[in-house]
């Protein structure tokens, strides 16, 4: 099973202890050039994982979930693939 983790180490609990290193993104994935719309969805994984409203700092997680065929990988990898800068690593 293949699997896309995005962690997001800029919201560590001890703001001294910033992560100061950088993991190349090396997905098995190809970006999708023909992947299209989901504007919405995009914009609401990135509030949910950047969102200084949320009341607990460090680590956060959003789980894609549905029936299979929905896109729920093509999601992801683009996700992946637009923000991969925002990220010390995505895996």
């Amino acid at each position: 099973m293949d699997a896309l983790v995005l962690t997001n180490n800029s919201l560590d609990v001890d703001q001294a202890l910033r992560a100061s290193y950088s993991i190349p993104m090396c997905l098995p994935f190809q970006k999708n050039d023909n992947f299209t719309g989901r504007d919405r969805e995009l914009a609401e994984i990135h509030e949910a994982l950047h969102s200084p409203d949320t009341p607990l700092p460090g680590r956060r997680t959003v789980v894609l979930h549905g029936l299979g065929g929905i896109g729920k990988t093509q999601l992801a990898i683009q996700y992946a693939y637009i923000h991969q800068k925002d990220y010390t690593s995505v895996w």
